[in-house]
């Protein structure tokens, strides 16, 4: 069975994944790229160092968003996101920042504390995990599909 997601689903979904698809476009060239984010009910918000998504998304905020769910090929859900990219003020960025690291940071480990794996020891980093830029996305549109077998 195919179908659509409710506004609750939709919202379920959002806040249950911590990554997602953003993508943009410059001159007619598409651009996507994978990211981290944390979803507060009105905005998707999203860390970044500075390069190409933030040179393109400042020409152009219009960008689009899929966040999605698979345990099989035919059991899934996603949700597709219109949006317009926004930067952010100090004191906003320091909120987004905690809404974004208290979600996503706990489930960002780096290979050294997994011995059972890798030949190396170490301490938690987190210098590679703390980007420059904190933005937001100002969701205009929400939709969202489902497949279940």
């Amino acid at each position: 069975m195919i179908g659509e997601l409710s506004k609750a689903e939709i919202n379920n979904l959002l806040n249950s994944q911590a990554y997602c698809h953003l993508a943009c476009c410059a001159n007619n060239e598409p651009y996507v790229v994978p990211i981290s984010y944390v979803y507060d009910g009105e905005f998707i918000y999203c860390q970044s160092k500075s390069g190409k998504k933030l040179d393109i998304m400042n020409k152009n905020p219009n960008v689009c968003v899929i966040i999605e769910s698979m345990t099989a090929m035919n059991n899934w859900k996603s949700v597709i996101c219109n949006a317009k990219y926004e930067s952010m003020n100090e004191k906003d960025s320091a909120t987004a920042r905690a809404l974004l690291f208290n979600r996503v940071l706990t489930l960002m480990t780096p290979e050294a504390i997994h011995t059972f794996e890798h030949n190396t020891e170490g301490n938690l980093e987190y210098e590679n995990r703390i980007k420059d830029f904190m933005f937001r996305l100002k969701i205009e549109k929400m939709t969202g599909r489902f497949e279940m077998q």
